[in-house]
């Protein structure tokens, strides 16, 4: 039987870049079935691994984090051996590979197993040479691929102001990569490269019935070459979808986008409730790393990596015996479904991806603090 946990109140640093905030609770809880060791595999990610050993997933980096037996404790490789040990009564996730091991270090550690003995991990210094090889994700990033590319939530009012091509040259209808087009608008910006786009879906905040995004799809690519007043040319640099000249497509200027592959899940850092709007296959209940849209986004302090838990409507129910002058009505508490991690914020909106879910995920179940 695995050691128990003790619980203890502790500033606990979580990092994510250069930010840092104050965290007062219990320790990470080590799963009653975890592993004493997991080989790290080619299709692991940071997720499975922690969800290996922890109840919260999310909390990896308080026990790999400071962590100086790790040369760099976020890159972890196929075929390092992932170990859980307690130091101090404490569980941290060590890779138990000579190699992996920082060259300063010549100590040891005795930890209990799960038979109570003590397991002694020897540092020592050593030098790798080996082939180079990729880190595993943090999440399996080839399920978010489709909403990294070129397609752009954009507040509406941003889509229907922006220029608007009015015509192709010797008016051809369809226009493709190479072709000179003509737009019509506002061009006071210093770029000269633009996107252009259709109007997309309409992203609708159930609650307040407001437009909190509208999807700008790409088209391709154009570079303007002249501007007489409010009339650009422009040259086609790239065609991804059919692109028609008085089509009601727009331009807008390129945006560098920040987004990273490298995600540190970490809770919010305020008290945060939202709903999922939106499912982005379109079926009208999803699953584990299937993506869907909330109405929260960055003026809502949601950042990538936000974890969040999905909750279900506990909903209304009858008392039959409630006792005199009590009301019969009772409102059931909202019950946690699952797990999912912001990966692109906005706005008003972002999306996430499912990383746990024990039920079927729909449109308004309600997110929160997990």
């Amino acid at each position: 039987m695995k050691t128990s946990i003790l619980r203890y109140t502790a500033l606990l640093w979580l990092s994510l870049g250069s930010n840092y905030y104050v965290h007062a609770q219990e320790q990470p809880s080590v799963r009653a079935d975890s592993p004493n060791s997991h080989t790290v595999v080619k299709g692991d990610t940071l997720w499975d691994i922690s969800a290996k050993f922890l109840e919260d997933p999310w909390r990896w980096k308080e026990i790999w984090q400071d962590n100086s037996q790790i040369a760099n404790p976020d890159l972890i490789y196929p075929g390092d051996v992932i170990q859980l040990v307690f130091v101090d009564g404490k569980p941290q996730l060590v890779v138990n590979n000579d190699t992996r091991y920082s060259s300063s270090s010549n100590t040891s550690d005795s930890s209990p197993n799960n038979n109570g003995q003590l397991i002694t991990v020897k540092l020592s210094p050593k030098i790798r040479s080996e082939s180079i090889k990729t880190a595993i994700p943090a999440i399996p990033l080839e399920r978010i691929n489709a909403f990294l590319s070129a397609n752009r939530i954009v507040e509406e009012s941003e889509l229907d102001n922006a220029p608007h091509i009015i015509a192709g040259q010797k008016q051809r209808i369809l226009l493709g990569a190479g072709d000179p087009l003509y737009a019509r608008g506002n061009f006071n910006n210093t770029s000269v490269n633009y996107g252009i786009y259709s109007k997309g879906k309409e992203y609708i905040d159930p609650e307040t019935e407001e437009v909190i995004g509208v999807q700008a799809i790409s088209l391709g690519k154009a570079k303007m070459t002249k501007q007489a007043d409010d009339i650009g040319t422009f040259i086609i640099t790239q065609s991804l979808r059919e692109i028609r000249s008085g089509g009601g497509n727009r331009l807008l200027p390129n945006q560098e986008r920040e987004i990273t592959s490298n995600f540190l899940p970490n809770p919010p850092e305020n008290e945060v409730t939202g709903t999922i709007v939106n499912t982005e296959t379109g079926l009208s209940q999803v699953g584990r790393l299937d993506v869907v849209t909330l109405n929260l986004g960055r003026e809502d302090g949601l950042k990538q990596g936000t974890i969040l838990g999905i909750y279900k409507i506990g909903g209304e129910i009858k008392d039959s015996f409630a006792e005199k002058e009590t009301p019969k009505k009772i409102e059931l508490p909202n019950e946690r479904a699952g797990l999912l991690m912001v990966f692109e914020t906005f706005k008003h909106m972002s999306f996430a991806i499912v990383l746990e879910s024990e039920i079927g995920v729909v449109i308004n179940d309600k997110v929160g603090n997990p």
